[in-house]
This record gives structure tokens, C-alpha cells and sequence, in this order.
């Protein structure tokens, strides 16, 4: 997977400037249903914003 901004949606929503956490997530579940292992997502930290999450994002994902 290429770019993942949080695990809260309000944060990617605000990120991204659109209602984009619900497709962000079924892709990567997707990729998961898929057989898709391991599923590697790289974090962009931004200061102040979303670099609260660094260790909650290094955890499994659901």
C-alpha cells in the first residue's frame, strides 16, 4: 500500500480534503481477503497532526 495518513478518519478526511477513510480501508482489507502478506503501509508523520499515532500504526492491523 502506498500512502496511509491515520487510523482516524476524521484526521484522513482532513488530510486528504474529502470522505476517503471508508475506500482507504476496504482496499487494504481488501489486500488482506486477497491473501496479501505481509501488507506494508508507509506513514507520512506530519508534526502536530497525525505523528500522535507512529507506535498505534506500527501495530497488527484488524
Amino acid at each position: 500500500m502506498s500512502v496511509w495518513y491515520s487510523l482516524d478518519k476524521a484526521c484522513v478526511n482532513h488530510i486528504t480534503g474529502r470522505d476517503s477513510f471508508d475506500a482507504i480501508m476496504a482496499g487494504i482489507m481488501a489486500g488482506k481477503q486477497a491473501g496479501l502478506s505481509p501488507i506494508k503501509l508507509n506513514m507520512v508523520a506530519m508534526q502536530g497532526v497525525n505523528d500522535h499515532e507512529i507506535e498505534r500504526m506500527t501495530q497488527s492491523l484488524p
